[in-house]
């Protein structure tokens, strides 16, 4: 991705606006995202690439911090 941060966070704005896009995201966030945000040169996600969707709760928040290796991974 080219701006990690961007990117992530239209991901997650997305969802928190988009019903459908939030339910696809859930069940497969790698084609979800491949759907809702594809690559201008056609590129997939790596495949040895894993996405973990989580979502808070009332009683349970989840903080979620970027390894620095992830940062780097381009799409």
């Amino acid at each position: 991705m080219a701006d990690y941060y961007s990117e992530k966070e239209k991901v997650i704005k997305l969802a928190e606006t988009d019903p459908k896009f939030r339910e696809e995201l859930k069940k497969d966030p790698k084609a979800a995202i491949e759907k809702y945000f594809p690559h201008p040169d056609g590129k997939k996600l790596p495949g040895e690439m894993k996405i973990v969707v989580v979502e808070d709760s009332a009683d349970t928040v989840y903080i979620n911090i970027s390894s620095t290796d992830v940062v780097k991974t381009s799409y």
